[in-house]
C-alpha cells in the first residue's frame, strides 16, 4: 500500500511540477505531458482545462493499458512554496486495478535501479514523506476486480479533510461501499489523533462459504511460499492508529450449510466498541447476536469491560437436533438454556442453568400410540472455568432429575483439566428411593449410590444399595471388568409371591462381565444364582448374533421338591437351555432327561418351525411370526399321553383311558391362545365290568389374557349329546376364577367365581327350559340351583321343575337288590374317603308341572313326583318324598290288562329301598280283581281280592285261566306258591323289580337272585327268617345249603322229570 501511496503522490507532484512551469493553458499542459509522459509509459486520449479551474485527463493508460477512464483535480499551487501539496478535489473514475498495480510496480523498481546503495537503504527506512498533503475532497471508483479469490463489482472510496504530514495521517470523513463475492460493506469513519472512529461500519450478506473457501486456498498458498527475513515491524508508526472505535456494527451472515447444521440467519450488532491497539484493550457496551439454525436458536446479549465479556445465551434446541442424535426427547420439552458467561485475560467462566419438564417422547407403536414417560429435569446447574494462568479447565455440575420412578435423582460431577497435562474427574449419582414398582423389588434398590472418579488412563466405580453392591475398574481403559452381586442372600418372598412352602426360599445373585473398549463385540457375561430352589449358571454372549446358555440344577434339599413331591425333579435335573440368535435366524433349544424341544425361526421368511418331545409323543410346531403358530400332535392313544405326563409327573393312579386324540394349540399375532382337542372315541375302564364311553369328542378353548372361553364343546355321553355353542367365558385373575358362562346344551347356564386359594364363592346353575333327550327319556326341566363354597366346605340349594316328558327306560332291565346282605365279594373295592363329599350339604327339591308319561312294552304310567335330596355334613344322601302314580295307569300281563288306582311308591331314604304302595285292578268276565302290592321291592307283600268275592284259589286261576275251574283240582297252597310266584315275578319284573326267584306261600315268601347261571340266593322270610343258598350241579343234581338261628342244612337233590304237571295242566288256545 504504501508502494501504491508513493506512485501516486511521485506522478502526481510531476504532473503539478509541470503544470505550475508550463503555465494555465490546456495546450501548454498538453505540450508538456507529451513531452514527459513517455518517459514513464504513460499515455492519454485528452486534457481539459487549467489548473486553478481544474484538469480533466481522459482515458489515462500506462502501457496502453487503461488505468482510469478519467481524472478531474483542482489545486493550489502556492502551497508548494510551503513543501505542502494542497489539494482541492480529485475525482479518480474506473480504476483499473491491475493497470494500477502494474504501475505500483514500475515506479518502485526505477527507484531502487535510480539509487546508491546508501540511498536504497535511506529509502527503504521509514523516512518520512518531504512534502505534506492535504486534500479537502477525493473520490475513487474502481472498476470490477479479482483480489485473492474475492470478486468486487464495486469499491467506491470518498473523502474529506485528508491530511498527510510526518506527523501522521488525519481524515476528517471516510466514506466505503463494497459489493463483493463475499459480502457488502458500508462504513462512516474519521481519523485524527491517531483515533480511528468508525460511526456505522455494516457488515451486510455475508457469505460464509466463500470466506471459508478463499481462507483454504490462502493456506495452501502460503504453504507453497519460501518465507525470506521479515523486517522488524515499527510498533510506533504514525500510520497505525493507537485507537479504534466504533460506534455501531452490524454484521449479518447468508443462509449457509455446514452439515448437519443448516445456518438460518445470524445478525451481530454491537454498540460503542472500543480497541486501544497498543495495550490490546477492548470494551463494548452492548453485543447482540441473534442465531437461528435447523437445530436451534441462539440469542445473547452481553457487554465487553476492560478485556472482560460478560453476558447471558439462551439456546432454544429444536426438534431436528433430537432426531439428529436420535434423541428420545420431547419437541417442547426443553423450551431455553440460560448461559451466562464471563471471559477476561486472567480466565473465562461460564454458567449453564436449565430445567425440562416431560422431556421424553417415546416412538409411536403400531396404532399410532405413544406410551408417556414423564422425565423432569428439575435443576441443571454446571460451572466451567479457564484459567490463563494455570492453565486449567474446571467443570462442576449438579444436576436432579425425577421420573415415574425415582424422586430427587442427584447427579454431581466435576472435571478439571490441566492442559498438556493430566484429566481427572470425580461424580456421584444418588437415588434415595424408587417409586412405582413392586414395593419388594424397590427394597432391592434403596438409597442406591454410585460413586465413579477417573483418569485419562484409569476409571472406576463401585455401586452400593441397601441389598446389592458391584464394581467397575479399568487400570489401563483397554479392559475392565463389572461386578455385581447381592449383599447377603434374598429371601423370595420379600420380591415376589411365594407358596407358603416355599417361604424360606433364598437366592444369591453374583454377575461378572469384562469390558474390552477396543472393540464393543463380543460381549461376554457370566451370571450365577445360588438358591435352596435351583441353582442356575448362565452364560451370555452378545456379538455378531446373541448366544445365551443356561443350566439349572435341583439341589438335594431344594424346597420345590417339598412343595411338588410328586414332579419328577430328578428327571427335570439338569435342564439345558440354549438360544441362538443369528441375523436371519432364531434358534432355541431345550433338554432334560425327558424333555426336548427345539424352535427355529428363519426371520427372513419369518417362518417358525419346530418340536416337543416327551416319551412316547411328539409335537410338531409350524407357523410364522406375525401371525398364527401351531403346535399340533397326533396321539395314538390317550395312554401315552398319561404315560409321558407320568415321566415328569407321578400318576398315582394312572386312570385307564383309551382312544386316538388329535390336539391343536394356536397363537395368534396378538398372543391369543387357542386350543383345540378332537377324539372318534375316549374310553374310561372304571374297573373290570364298567366302561364310559365318550363319542365323537371335540373341544375348542381359548384365552385372551386373562379371559378364557370355552369357545365350543360337544360330545356323545351314553347316547345323550351335550354341546354348547354359545362361548363360555371364564375369566382368571390372581387366585380366583370368575366364570362369566358356562353353557350346557346351549339352555343351562352356569356362572359365578371361587377363590382357589381360599375355596369360597358361589357358582349357580339356572334353566328356564332344559330339554334332555335320551334313548332313555325325553325331559323338559326348569332348574335352579345355587352352590356355595366355604373353604372345605360345599353347600348346594336349590330347586328342579320337572316341566314334562316322556320316559323310555326299559324298567324291565333295572334290578333291585334282594338282600341288603347280598355281596359280590369280585366287585367290592375299598372304600376311600372323599373329604369334599364328607363336607358336602345339599338341600335340593324335585317336583313336576305336568305328569311324567312312561309308555313302554305292558307298562303305560303317568306318575307325579315330590322328592327332596338332603345330605348333612358326615352323612350319606337320602332321598325323601313320593312318586305318585296317576288313576288310570295300566300294566297288560299275559294279554290282560291291570289298571292302577292312584298309587304311591315312597322314598325314606335309600333310593334304591322305596316303599310301595300299589293297587292294581283287573276286571274278568264277572269278577273285579284288585291286586295290593305293599313292603319294599325285596320283600314285597303282595294280596289279592275280588267283587265278588272269591278264594286265592278261584282268583289265581282267573288271572291265570280266565276260569274258575282250576282252583277244584289244585291244591290251594300249591297253587299259591306255584302261580303267584310266576304272576308276582312277572309284574314286578315288567315294573322294574327284577327277581329270580319268588315263591309265595302261606305265612311266608321266598326272594331268590341269580349270582351266576348256577349259583342262586334264596331268602326265606318265615316265622323263623332263613338263609338258603343254591347250586345247580347238573340238570338232576343240586345241592341247598340253608342256615337259620336255630339250625343249619346241607340237602343234596336229585331230580326226574317225568312231566306228570303236563297231564294235569291243560291249556286250550283258540
Amino acid at each position: 500500500m504504501k508502494k501504491f501511496i508513493y506512485a501516486f503522490l511521485s506522478l502526481f507532484v510531476l504532473l503539478i511540477t509541470i503544470l505550475v512551469v508550463a503555465a494555465n493553458s490546456s495546450y501548454v499542459i498538453k505540450k508538456l505531458a507529451d513531452m514527459y509522459a513517455p518517459d514513464y509509459n504513460i499515455s492519454y486520449d485528452g486534457i481539459d482545462g487549467n489548473i486553478l479551474t481544474g484538469v480533466k485527463i481522459a482515458g489515462l493508460k500506462y502501457e496502453g493499458l487503461p488505468l482510469t477512464d478519467e481524472i478531474t483535480f483542482s489545486w493550489n499551487p502556492s502551497k508548494l512554496l510551503y513543501k505542502r501539496i494542497a489539494i482541492n478535489s480529485i475525482d479518480v473514475k474506473n480504476v483499473d486495478i491491475d493497470t494500477l498495480k502494474a504501475l505500483a510496480a514500475h515506479f518502485s523498481d526505477d527507484n531502487q535501479s535510480a539509487l546508491g546503495k546508501d540511498e536504497k537503504e535511506r529509502t527503504s527506512s521509514s523516512a518520512p514523506f518531504a512534502f505534506s498533503v492535504a486534500v479537502k475532497w477525493a473520490s475513487v471508483s474502481f472498476k470490477p476486480f479479482r483480489i485473492e479469490g474475492v470478486s468486487l463489482s464495486t469499491l467506491f472510496l470518498n473523502t474529506r479533510g485528508v491530511l498527510y504530514r510526518s506527523g501522521g495521517l488525519e481524515v476528517e470523513s471516510v466514506k466505503l461501499e463494497t459489493v463483493s463475492s463475499v459480502g457488502e460493506v458500508l462504513l462512516s469513519a474519521s481519523l485524527k489523533n491517531r483515533i480511528l472512529s468508525f460511526k456505522r461500519l455494516n457488515l451486510a450478506k455475508i457469505d460464509t462459504k466463500a470466506i471459508e473457501k478463499i481462507v483454504a486456498d490462502t493456506r495452501r498458498y502460503s504453504k507453497d511460499q519460501t518465507h525470506g527475513d521479515t523486517a522488524k515491524q515499527n510498533t510506533d508508526n504514525p500510520l497505525i492508529p493507537k485507537v479504534v472505535m466504533v460506534r455501531s456494527l452490524h454484521v449479518d451472515l447468508l443462509p449457509a450449510v455446514f452439515e448437519p447444521v443448516h445456518l438460518h440467519t445470524a445478525v451481530l450488532d454491537a454498540e460503542a466498541i472500543q480497541l486501544d491497539m497498543k495495550s490490546l484493550m477492548l470494551s463494548s457496551r452492548k453485543i447482540d447476536l441473534n442465531m437461528t439454525t435447523n437445530l436451534s436458536n441462539v440469542v445473547e446479549h452481553g457487554a465487553v469491560r476492560a478485556n472482560h465479556f460478560g453476558g447471558n445465551i439462551v439456546i432454544t434446541p429444536h426438534q431436528r437436533l433430537y432426531k439428529l442424535y436420535h434423541l428420545p426427547l420431547r419437541k417442547k420439552a426443553i423450551g431455553s438454556v440460560q448461559v451466562d458467561f464471563n471471559a477476561s485475560r486472567k480466565k473465562i467462566s461460564v454458567d449453564i442453568c436449565s430445567k425440562a419438564k416431560n422431556i421424553l417422547e417415546l416412538p409411536e407403536d403400531g396404532e399410532g400410540n405413544r406410551t408417556e414417560v414423564h422425565i423432569d429435569i428439575d435443576s441443571l446447574l454446571s460451572h466451567v472455568v479457564f484459567d490463563f494462568q494455570s492453565k486449567k479447565l474446571k467443570a462442576d455440575t449438579k444436576v436432579t432429575v425425577t421420573t415415574p420412578y425415582t424422586e430427587e435423582v442427584t447427579l454431581g460431577n466435576y472435571f478439571e483439566m490441566e492442559v498438556d497435562k493430566q484429566v481427572r474427574y470425580t461424580g456421584d449419582i444418588s437415588i434415595p428411593k424408587l417409586r412405582g414398582l413392586d414395593v419388594n423389588l424397590s427394597k432391592l434398590l434403596k438409597n442406591l449410590q454410585l460413586h465413579y472418579k477417573g483418569t485419562l488412563h484409569r476409571v472406576s466405580a463401585t455401586l452400593n444399595a441397601d441389598a446389592l453392591e458391584g464394581s467397575f475398574v479399568s487400570n489401563d481403559l483397554k479392559k475392565g471388568m463389572v461386578h455385581l452381586q447381592t449383599k447377603a442372600p434374598l429371601l423370595l418372598k420379600e420380591l415376589v409371591k411365594m407358596p407358603e412352602k416355599l417361604s424360606e426360599g433364598n437366592v444369591e445373585v453374583f454377575v461378572d462381565m469384562p469390558v474390552d473398549f477396543s472393540k464393543s463385540v463380543p460381549l461376554e457375561a457370566n451370571a450365577t444364582l445360588v438358591s435352596n430352589l435351583a441353582n442356575i449358571n448362565v452364560k451370555a454372549v452378545y456379538g455378531d448374533h446373541v448366544d445365551l446358555s443356561l443350566t439349572a440344577t435341583m439341589p438335594k434339599d431344594s424346597l420345590l421338591r417339598e412343595l411338588a413331591p410328586k414332579v419328577k425333579w430328578d428327571t427335570l435335573s439338569p435342564m439345558y437351555a440354549n438360544m441362538v440368535l443369528k441375523e436371519h435366524t432364531y434358534r432355541l433349544n431345550l433338554r432334560t432327561h425327558t424333555l426336548n424341544a427345539k424352535l427355529a425361526v428363519p426371520t427372513k421368511e419369518g417362518k417358525v418351525f419346530g418340536k416337543v418331545m416327551l416319551p412316547g409323543i411328539q409335537a410338531d410346531i409350524k407357523g410364522k411370526l406375525g401371525s398364527n403358530i401351531v403346535l399340533h400332535s397326533d396321539i395314538d392313544d390317550a395312554k401315552q399321553l398319561f404315560d409321558a405326563v407320568d415321566s415328569v409327573y407321578t400318576l398315582e393312579q394312572l386312570p385307564n383311558v383309551k382312544g386316538a386324540l388329535l390336539l391343536d394349540a394356536t397363537l395368534d399375532a396378538e398372543q391369543n391362545l387357542t386350543l383345540r382337542l378332537q377324539s372318534p372315541q375316549i374310553r374310561y375302564d372304571a374297573d373290570r365290568e364298567t366302561e364310559y364311553t365318550i363319542d365323537d369328542l371335540n373341544v375348542v378353548l381359548a384365552k385372551h389374557g386373562s379371559r378364557i372361553t370355552l369357545d365350543m364343546y360337544s360330545f356323545v355321553y351314553n347316547g345323550t349329546k351335550l354341546y354348547a355353542n354359545k362361548p363360555a367365558v371364564i375369566v382368571l385373575k390372581d387366585n380366583t376364577l370368575f366364570i362369566e358362562e358356562f353353557w350346557l346344551n346351549d339352555q343351562l347356564k352356569i356362572s359365578g367365581g371361587l377363590d382357589f386359594k381360599q375355596m369360597k364363592g358361589e357358582i349357580d346353575t339356572a334353566a328356564q327350559k332344559f330339554h334332555i333327550s335320551h334313548e332313555f327319556a325325553d325331559i323338559d326341566s326348569n332348574i335352579d340351583l345355587k352352590t356355595v363354597f366355604n373353604g372345605n366346605k360345599t353347600n348346594i340349594n336349590g330347586k328342579i321343575t320337572l316341566l314334562g316328558g316322556n320316559i323310555h327306560y326299559d324298567l324291565s332291565t333295572k334290578t333291585f337288590p334282594s338282600d341288603s346282605d347280598i355281596v359280590i365279594v369280585q366287585q367290592q373295592k375299598e372304600s376311600e374317603e372323599n373329604s369334599f363329599v364328607n363336607n358336602l350339604s345339599m338341600l335340593v327339591n324335585i317336583e313336576n308341572q305336568k305328569p311324567l308319561v312312561y309308555k313302554e312294552g305292558p307298562v303305560n304310567v303317568k306318575s307325579n313326583l315330590s322328592l327332596v335330596v338332603h345330605k348333612a355334613p358326615g352323612t350319606q344322601p337320602v332321598v325323601l318324598g313320593s312318586i305318585d302314580i296317576v288313576d288310570g295307569s295300566s300294566y297288560l300281563f299275559q294279554g290282560k290288562r291291570f289298571v292302577l288306582e292312584k298309587s304311591h311308591i315312597y322314598l325314606t331314604g335309600d333310593p334304591l329301598k322305596p316303599l310301595l304302595d300299589l293297587k292294581v285292578k283287573y276286571k274278568g268276565l264277572r269278577h273285579l280283581i284288585t291286586v295290593t302290592i305293599t313292603g319294599t321291592p325285596a320283600v314285597p307283600n303282595i294280596m289279592f281280592s275280588s267283587v265278588p268275592s272269591l278264594s286265592k284259589e278261584q282268583i289265581l286261576s282267573i288271572i291265570l285261566f280266565d276260569s274258575e275251574e282250576g282252583a277244584g283240582t289244585n291244591d290251594a297252597n300249591a297253587m299259591m306258591k306255584m302261580m303267584g310266584g310266576v304272576m308276582a315275578k312277572s309284574a314286578l319284573n315288567d315294573l322294574g323289580v327284577k327277581i329270580d326267584h319268588l315263591v309265595i306261600g302261606a305265612g311266608s315268601i321266598e326272594v331268590g337272585k341269580k349270582l351266576t347261571d348256577k349259583i342262586t340266593v334264596i331268602y326265606i322270610n318265615g316265622e323263623i327268617p332263613e338263609m338258603k343258598m343254591k347250586y345247580e350241579y347238573n340238570p338232576n343234581i343240586e345241592v341247598v345249603i340253608g342256615a337259620s338261628e336255630k339250625s343249619e342244612s346241607a340237602d343234596i337233590v336229585y331230580k326226574k322229570d317225568f312231566n306228570l304237571h303236563e297231564k294235569d295242566i291243560v291249556i286250550k288256545r283258540r
